[in-house]
């Protein structure tokens, strides 16, 4: 019993430092862009996942799907940059010819979004973008 009960211990352990190694590689969160608050960011998370819907196709918090493309890693099907400005334009024109996906995204998403909330889109898929400027 005494064997079980320290072989279990010691895959708990293992379990743990694994989990505690995972977390200190994760890369630290790509800075505000001047001019976008945490503020925008989190109205910008409701809106996405909330009343503009974007969600619908993005998936959850830009987690992607059969529609759209996954928002949270470094491949950018329809970015140069992905700085701020370029994914707040992105977002005003939309994406008349997917390079993957089935149908073409409309300005805004669709949405009737006033620029504030545009900018708050903005500001959220910005803050899930790991990389560029």
């Amino acid at each position: 019993m005494k064997g079980w009960a320290l072989g279990a211990t010691a895959l708990i352990v293992a379990g743990v430092a694994a989990c505690a190694k995972e977390e200190q590689a994760a890369p630290a969160a790509r800075p505000l862009p001047r001019g976008v608050t945490w503020e925008m960011v989190a109205k910008g998370q409701a809106l996405f996942n909330g009343a503009a819907n974007c969600s619908g196709c993005h998936g959850r918090d830009g987690g992607g799907g059969f529609l759209a493309p996954r928002l949270s890693d470094r491949e950018h099907l329809h970015l140069q940059t992905s700085s701020y400005g370029e994914i707040l334009e992105r977002i005003r024109s939309g994406v008349p010819q997917p390079k993957r996906h089935p149908g073409p995204m409309p300005p805004k998403g669709g949405a009737d979004l006033s620029e504030e909330q545009l900018r708050e889109v903005a500001a959220f898929v910005h803050h899930l973008d790991p990389g560029g400027q």
